[in-house]
């Protein structure tokens, strides 16, 4: 029923148990928190490594993955190098920086050229090995495999990533430890609040299970953060800039109109499909926290 209220597990965000059915989408269960209205996969599945395989970086079938994914991330260069130019306003030594879900390094890359120290983490062994072919310190692996020092890092990134995780929590907490005191975390994450989210529902393309498995809201990601030992010192939409092919893509998972997806993956690679196209809807958040 679609106004059921269940108590299945605790909200990964909040640690409330109450929840609203949104109701199921591609075979799994979508349930928001009443308390701090973030949105949840339940029961939570296990993640699944192969979905992460070569294809959802460089050849968008259905509803996961992108397109190509350093061309995708090509239209967004004006956007990173401003965001790690606000990270500089609160960080202005530079120093460390360690990015979890690195993917092909496409982020750290520029971090570094910024002058940045750099190293990350990624699952997918197709893009961490593309990472490491730039020359980037980029492991294959689990956060929770890292054997970093404590304390070590002065910012640790997460973009596009928490969404992803299973157990946030247990994340997180590997990330405190690796974040030096009065160090920062940088989130990118679907923002469950916003009002395009709000306004497509269930229907909203962020929700695409098993890829995104928690889509926290920004109630849910200040009490997430608060009780990991961080104080949020940023908050606001997140800055998106997306390729032409890339847009087909996501039109295509959202309205279900196939031959989009298909016409995506003719573009892709071809000067006209990567055009950037400032779309923004503004359903992701930018986050810089401080650990306390």
């Amino acid at each position: 029923m679609e106004n059921e209220i269940q108590k299945i597990e605790t909200c990964p965000a909040c640690l409330a148990s109450s929840w609203h059915k949104m109701g199921d989408k591609s075979g799994y269960s979508l349930y928001r928190c009443q308390s701090c209205k973030s949105i949840s996969v339940l029961p939570v599945p296990a993640l699944n490594p192969k979905l992460y395989g070569e294809n959802y970086f460089c050849a968008a079938k259905g509803d996961c993955g992108y397109v190509n994914y350093d061309s995708d991330k090509e239209a967004m260069r004006g956007e990173l190098v401003k965001d790690l130019a606000e990270i500089v306003t609160h960080c202005p030594e530079k120093g460390k920086l360690f990015d979890v879900g690195a993917a092909t390094g496409y982020f750290i890359s520029l971090a570094r050229d910024a002058d940045w120290q750099v190293a990350g983490v990624e699952l997918s062994s197709h893009a961490a090995s593309v990472a490491r072919e730039k020359g980037l310190d980029v492991l294959t692996g689990m956060l929770h495999d890292m054997t970093r020092s404590e304390g070590e890092f002065d910012v640790v990134t997460a973009s596009d990533v928490i969404e992803h995780m299973p157990d946030p929590n247990h994340d997180a907490s590997v990330i405190s430890r690796m974040t030096k005191k009065g160090g920062l975390v940088v989130i990118v994450t679907p923002d469950a609040s916003s009002l395009y989210a709000k306004v497509r529902g269930i229907s909203w393309h962020l929700l695409v299970p098993p890829e995104h498995i928690h889509c926290f809201s920004r109630t849910g990601i200040r009490k997430f953060l608060d009780r990991h030992g961080y104080e949020i010192l940023v908050m606001h939409a997140a800055r998106k800039k997306f390729t032409l092919s890339y847009t087909l893509h996501v039109i295509s998972r959202a309205s279900g109109l196939k031959f989009l997806n298909r016409l995506s993956l003719f573009l892709a690679g071809k000067k006209f499909g990567n055009l950037p196209i400032p779309l923004n809807v503004r359903d992701n958040m930018f986050v810089i926290a401080k650990k306390k």
